[in-house]
């Protein structure tokens, strides 16, 4: 069971899943929803970083990324994006992702987030 903390009404694992929704499709694998689920918990926590930072953490994840093979400006593309959804759907959620895991498909699958609280 999730502690959820006072201002917060539903569990981070379902915020990150409805988060993450456009990088969700049908038909995905285990390994593609872990990716998914993986991109999404990064973003999220990066909007919390202060925007002048935000940047040089993308190019650090980027240089992460490039040996998977993904393309660089598409990832930083896709960072932006989800960054400005978190912003947009989520301002006053201050949870930072400290650690989860990911089982199954969208369709089927589990998703259990850890967090702790940002001051500020």
């Amino acid at each position: 069971m999730e502690r959820i903390p006072f201002g917060h009404t539903e569990k981070m694992s379902d915020v990150i899943v409805a988060f993450a929704e456009p990088l969700l499709k049908d038909g995905m694998d285990p390994e593609q929803f872990r990716l998914a689920i993986t991109l999404a918990a990064t973003c999220w926590d990066l909007s919390l970083a202060p925007a002048d930072e935000r940047p040089a953490l993308i190019e650090d994840m980027l240089h992460a990324s490039a040996k998977s093979g993904a393309s660089g400006d598409e990832v930083r593309q896709i960072a932006e994006r989800l960054i400005a959804r978190k912003e947009a759907l989520f301002p006053n959620d201050k949870r930072l992702i400290t650690d989860y895991r990911v089982s199954g498909t969208p369709e089927d699958g589990d998703v259990v987030v850890e967090y702790s609280l940002v001051e500020g």
